[in-house]
């Protein structure tokens, strides 16, 4: 009776996996066991006199247990069997997140990503302008392209770190950054700047322009961003910044060296790279968060006593804040 059924009835979805070198007796073994079929011959004999005799794949397939025999061939032997992970990588995400988040969802162990991106550094397009290996954590830092990528189950950390460095090529303008005078690592490592100081893209041209300036007066840029990469590894995660922490002995901390660090801090989005390239000019040289707004957004200022009377506003409003806080919390 099953190998005459031409119609699929109504029935449960199962989810089986065929290996790779199995055979079409272990196919319907499998088959049997999941409870898609009931006769491994009727099977055989259907798959034999079929178009699709030697032609089942392997991989993992999303089959029914009320389909007919010619139905679950058909599927065994169009369908792709090789499902895809779907895996984001977040704006301003490091190479180190990046590894944990690909660890933490199944898709690969952290070291094996980030010993492919280590190796990477070296066969890379951009070699020749990558920080030195002992003086940074990942040559590549920044090159990893935040967005979303759908992966095979069995993609190696090679092909995937491929994937996206190929995506960051199609992505990056690399002939604007020449006619400003700077070389890609130049660019990603002030867009991951201003990926990490400021919440607002709108924002990326101003700080642009903030940099610049700096830069041009010999100032150190003195962003809590790059000595937070350097004590957290990549992390990040500190819900606040301690005055300690920016004494961190490391090339990346922009309070101990002047210039710019000694490479990107993060992947930078496509507008902050963008910022980059198209940067405010301006007289600013210093900026903070904005605490009476609180909306994300940053005081600019020209000088330092502008700066100072800023700092002195919202160290008041976050006091009030505070004190409000606390109190509404006894009235509780």
């Amino acid at each position: 009776k099953e190998y005459f059924q031409e119609k699929s009835v109504a029935g449960k979805d199962i989810e089986i996996t065929i290996e790779k070198g199995s055979t079409s007796r272990d196919v319907s073994a499998i088959l049997k066991k999941k409870g898609i079929i009931r006769y491994e011959a009727a099977f055989l004999l259907k798959l034999y006199f079929s178009d699709y005799k030697g032609k089942l794949r392997y991989g993992t397939f999303d089959l029914n247990n009320g389909m007919s025999l010619g139905k679950v061939i058909k599927e065994l032997a169009t369908q792709d069997g090789q499902k895809e992970n779907k895996f984001t990588i977040p704006e301003g995400y490091t190479i180190e997140m990046t590894a944990s988040k690909l660890e933490k969802e199944g898709i690969m162990s952290a070291q094996e990503f980030l010993t492919a991106v280590t190796n990477a550094a070296v066969t890379s397009k951009y070699k020749d302008v990558l920080p030195k290996k002992k003086k940074v954590f990942y040559q590549l830092q920044g090159y990893i392209y935040p967005d979303t990528y759908y992966l095979s189950k069995d993609i190696t950390g090679d092909q995937l770190v491929a994937k996206m460095l190929d995506e960051f090529d199609k992505k990056f303008d690399q002939e604007k950054a020449k006619k400003l005078g700077m070389t890609v690592e130049e660019v990603l490592i002030r867009a991951s700047l201003l990926q990490k100081e400021t919440e607002l893209p709108e924002e990326y041209p101003i700080i642009a322009g903030v940099i610049q300036n700096r830069l041009d007066k010999k100032m150190k840029l003195q962003f809590d961003s790059t000595a937070v990469y350097a004590i957290t590894k990549g992390q990040y995660g500190i819900a606040r910044v301690m005055y300690k922490d920016l004494k961190v002995d490391s090339p990346y901390n922009t309070y101990k060296h002047k210039g710019l660090p000694v490479g990107p801090i993060c992947s930078p989005s496509l507008e902050a790279i963008d910022g980059v390239l198209n940067p405010q000019k301006n007289d600013y040289l210093y900026f903070q968060m904005d605490t009476v707004k609180n909306d994300g957004s940053n005081i600019f200022s020209k000088t330092y006593e502008e700066h100072k009377a800023a700092s002195a506003t919202t160290e008041a409003a976050a006091e009030t804040t505070t004190t409000a806080a606390k109190q509404k919390t006894k009235k509780k």
